[in-house]
């Protein structure tokens, strides 16, 4: 399930984890920052960027230990 969501460390905070494998919550503000949770409540940030007509996905951290604010700048 893909669900758009505009990116708060409250907002990421409230997100249960799924039933089943994992959903993935992509910001309405940063086009390639998204969160991948899993069923094991492990709720991870990531860039999606392409270049040179290849998609790579990119790990910036483990929610909480790295903020919102931090994955943005690194954007």
């Amino acid at each position: 399930m893909v669900v758009i969501l505009y990116f708060t460390q409250i907002a990421i905070s409230k997100i249960k984890p799924p039933k089943e494998k994992r959903d993935v919550y992509r910001d309405t503000e940063d086009k390639g920052l998204f969160l991948e949770v899993l069923y094991g409540a492990t709720k991870t940030l990531y860039l999606g960027i392409t270049i040179k007509e290849v998609y790579r996905k990119i790990k910036l951290g483990n929610f909480p230990n790295i903020s919102v604010n931090y994955a943005r700048k690194k954007r």
